[in-house]
């Protein structure tokens, strides 16, 4: 992580991942650490700050291990703002969607 992106998605620089769940802040987290500015949006605050701490806790692991500098978490998670209104995704040059399925 951390590296040079190459590929189609090389020049995107804002993300929005839409759903804070398991899978979405995992995303955003991967974004964050490589550089990007991420918008992560999901239905209240309190599953946004579950999302972020989520990441917190994930990126302590990543620098125990060694593989990230514990210095550079909290510039990883600047790069994170928060967002509950649906419409701030529409400024991202790519939009990913990681809602999670409840269909009760």
């Amino acid at each position: 992580m951390g590296g040079t992106a190459t590929g189609p998605a090389s020049g995107v620089r804002t993300v929005a991942v839409i759903g804070g769940g398991t899978m979405g802040n995992g995303i955003a987290q991967v974004f964050a650490h490589n550089g990007r500015q991420v918008t992560l949006v999901d239905v209240d605050e309190g599953r946004l700050a579950a999302a972020l701490g989520a990441i917190e806790k994930s990126l302590q692991r990543v620098a125990r291990k060694g593989a990230l500098a514990e210095g550079d978490i909290p510039g990883i998670l600047a790069r994170i703002r928060r967002s509950t209104p649906l419409a701030e995704a529409a400024q991202s040059q790519l939009g990913i969607e990681a809602v999670s399925e409840n269909l009760e």
